[in-house]
């Protein structure tokens, strides 16, 4: 009949035996889709898999005589056993691994009484959550002879393994630190006999107190190498440490911050001594004065050069000099960075022209022709302006590279003030009488105000309204040297010649104010060449036979001894660097712990 093109069920419905219908070339899939029973074919040899492909059921594969591991090794899972009302006995006599029931709902304990053992839950890693619903007790883990750490890597804490029987060493020798062991409970004494030394107690977290029969060093200490704060929650103090006879080095090396050893006592130069940084002072306030630089560098002029002026370019010295018809910068050790034509840089002789620097990297240069602002970081002229006729001689330069502004006194035109980056006047004041020598202008760092000498008296104008903020008057002597703005409150200046004072006065913005204050009178003062402000109280000044540091509100005075003829000075309040300088050399005081 198959010759003829009969089907295969044709074949089965002619009564044709299994044997004749498969010796005619008829798969098992085919002979199942025939109506060939499951029995008959399982007899003949025919798998599960061959059969399923045919999408008999498991239902009727299970009644046709295959067993449950024919079954699961065929594919049917934990459902389709619960489907055929398989028990889990019968599943565990089957040879069906544990895990097939690991995401299943099936009680574990279930899973146990069916045959499953302990290993057999763990080695298909149920989770310690299941074990426990499952009963698990320590009798049960040491008969199973069960590993802490399997049972930890399952999600088992060490309080929980403590709490079914686990020894302070059995955890222990499963990976539990001393500070587990003390969160599980055990205390100072059960750690010691474990073998945990002194710094291992610290470190495990015991209080202070609970250590009180222990013999701390302040080795023990630093070697627990336990954060600040954390110590400081356990108890431990400076004062405490500093009883056991640390040092301020020993309290750095356990990260106590430089605020706090500053406020138990330590001293500017213990810090330093101690570790810490330029930086680190000024944030803590350190005092200007000149126990916080170290010893000064000095930079000689190579021969045929002249220094017109330093400051600092990205926290670096750079000094600008003239050599021949080339303006030159250089850095401390004296090697070029860049160059620049004279002629691009002012319009006459270097000897009439009026330099100003605030510590920036920005340098204002006025000659009697034209203006200019240098960017000493790109060696690049980045604003310039002409002068005509009608303005007269130049009287002063200042430049507040914060604000970006430079701003220029000539007798005829008198004050004028310029923003550099936009190339915009931004004031102007003409009421002075502007006949006095050089260096009397300042600008504040905001660029909002403006300082000058003017006859025997210095006013304070506000370069937004033109009008005048404060004046003092009737000055004992109109040879001033050098103007500060501090803040935007007070001014402070020096006279050259007999002068041998600091002077401040402050001022409210809207009200004039005539109170003159002599902050110093010493003869180490005299014939001061520049002033420096640093914070509130403390100033620096230049004079021919050194350099003076001061503050306000006291009457000490620390004398750098040199030889600074006409000199001047350049600091940077952020990088803390002071440079003083003269026509030949450069003197560079590094910040301490720079």
């Amino acid at each position: 009949m198959r010759r003829i093109g009969g089907s295969w069920s044709q074949l089965h419905a002619a009564g044709f035996e299994l044997s004749a219908v498969r010796s005619a070339g008829a798969t098992y899939p085919e002979l199942a889709s025939a109506g060939y029973s499951v029995a008959e074919l399982r007899k003949d040899g025919a798998t599960v898999n061959e059969l399923r492909s045919a999408e008999v059921s498991w239902p009727v594969l299970h009644e046709g005589g295959y067993s449950i591991k024919q079954l699961f090794d065929a594919g049917a899972d934990h459902t389709v056993f619960t489907a055929l009302g398989v028990s889990l006995r019968d599943v565990f006599a089957a040879g069906v691994p544990v895990s097939e029931y690991k995401t299943s709902d099936v009680d574990p304990a279930d899973l146990l009484e069916a045959g499953w053992t302990w290993n057999d839950l763990v080695s298909a890693r149920f989770a310690w959550s299941d074990l426990v619903v499952a009963g698990i007790t320590w009798k049960a883990i040491e008969e199973a002879k069960l590993g802490l750490s399997d049972l930890r890597s399952l999600g088992a804490s060490w309080s929980a393994l403590k709490e079914l029987g686990a020894s302070g060493k059995q955890l222990k020798d499963a990976g539990a630190t001393f500070e587990d062991l003390r969160l599980c409970g055990f205390k100072v004494d059960a750690c010691k006999v474990l073998g945990a030394s002194t710094s291992n107690l610290i470190e495990a977290g015991f209080a202070r107190e609970e250590l009180s029969d222990m013999d701390i060093t302040v080795q023990d200490v630093i070697r627990a190498t336990v954060s600040w704060p954390d110590l400081q929650g356990q108890g431990f103090t400076i004062a405490f440490l500093q009883g056991l006879g640390a040092t301020w080095k020993d309290l750095k090396k356990i990260d106590v911050p430089w605020g706090e050893l500053h406020e138990a006592g330590a001293t500017w130069d213990e810090l330093r001594e101690a570790g810490a940084t330029r930086r680190d002072l000024v944030a803590l306030g350190a005092p200007f004065v000149l126990a916080d630089f170290a010893p000064k560098t000095e930079m000689k002029c190579k021969p045929g050069q002249s220094v017109i002026t330093a400051t600092l370019v990205a926290g670096e010295p750079r000094i600008v000099v003239l050599e021949g018809s080339f303006v030159l910068v250089v850095n401390e050790g004296g090697d070029e960075v860049s160059r620049l034509r004279a002629d691009e840089v002012f319009d006459s002789n270097v000897d009439d022209c009026s330099v100003a620097v605030d510590g920036g990297s920005d340098v204002a240069i006025a000659s009697p022709k034209s203006i200019r602002v240098l960017d000493l970081k790109e060696g690049s002229v980045r604003f310039a302006r002409q002068l005509s006729n009608k303005d007269g001689a130049l009287v002063s330069v200042a430049i507040s590279s914060h604000s970006q502004t430079v701003g220029l006194i000539t007798r005829r035109s008198g004050l004028q003030t310029w923003n550099y980056a936009s190339n915009k006047a931004t004031g102007s004041y003409t009421g002075g009488s502007f006949d006095y020598t050089r260096d009397n202008l300042a600008l504040s760092t905001s660029g909002k105000l403006a300082a000058f000498s003017s006859g025997n008296r210095i006013d304070v104008v506000s370069l937004e309204n033109g009008e005048v903020v404060a004046r003092c008057r009737d000055l004992p002597n109109p040879d001033i040297t050098k103007i500060r703005i501090h803040g935007e409150s007070q001014i402070c200046w020096v006279h050259a010649g007999s002068g041998k004072s600091v002077y401040r006065s402050s001022f409210a913005a809207g009200g004039a104010s005539d109170a003159v204050l002599v902050v110093r009178d010493e003869s180490a003062l005299s014939e001061a060449t520049d002033l420096i402000l640093d914070k509130d109280g403390e100033y620096a000044v230049l004079t021919p036979s050194g350099l003076v540091f001061g503050r306000f509100d006291t009457k000490q005075l620390q004398i750098e001894s040199g030889s600074y003829m006409a000199g001047s000075l350049t600091y940077s309040r952020d990088q803390r660097y002071l440079l003083a300088y003269t026509s030949s050399k450069v003197s560079i005081w590094t910040p301490a712990g720079q």
